[in-house]
């Protein structure tokens, strides 16, 4: 869920900094489901002069297709699933939230982001990483995700590195949001795990 592509600037930028030689050494994929968040995505690329950003419109649940057809890699060396949610940690600034969220909303929204973790571990190589976050305060759409994707088949073969928990606003914005954070690491293929 590229979204408005905030995130992929900050990875970008952070890789970047790594590696001024970025573009011939990374394939950064942004994919989102609408044309339309893909278009605000293309356009913070050109602002920012981010490198090795491709962009693709799809559905997650048609990734392996595209994986099949040769429109993907195989594999990466990080997956980044920054995930639908009820956006419960934005009440600050999005305070209709609270009147437009439905009971059963969290647990389908909480169905379809431990969907989109299995997905997105398919793409991940041995001893690469899948990172999950939302901006949801509900256990059952973060550590509840967690938990159910790593007792699966898919999950099997993770790692949790770090599961951040729900955070508090930093420091220095008071008035922040709040978001969730899990990162994954997959077993290498000998059956060990790097660290």
């Amino acid at each position: 869920g590229a979204g408005r592509g905030t995130k992929t600037v900050l990875i970008n930028r952070a890789l970047q900094r790594q590696d001024a030689s970025l573009e011939s050494h990374y394939l950064h994929v942004a994919v989102d489901l609408h044309d339309f968040k893909i278009a605000l995505v293309k356009q913070r690329i050109e602002q920012y002069g981010l490198k090795g950003v491709q962009t693709l419109t799809a559905d997650i649940q048609q990734l392996d297709k595209l994986k099949a057809a040769g429109k993907l890699p195989e594999s990466f060396d990080a997956v980044f699933i920054d995930a639908p949610c009820s956006g419960s940690g934005t009440l600050r600034r999005h305070p209709e939230i609270r009147w437009q969220l439905q009971p059963d909303d969290v647990t389908q929204l909480s169905r379809q982001a431990t969907e989109f973790l299995q997905v997105g571990a398919s793409f991940v190589k041995p001893g690469g990483t899948l990172t999950y976050a939302t901006c949801s305060i509900f256990y059952e759409e973060n550590g509840q995700v967690i938990k159910t994707f790593l007792s699966s088949p898919n999950g099997a073969s993770f790692q949790p590195l770090t599961t951040a928990g729900t955070s508090t606003p930093h420091v220095k914005a008071p008035n922040g949001d709040t978001h969730y954070l899990a990162i994954l690491k997959r077993q290498k293929g000998d059956g060990s795990f790097m660290s």
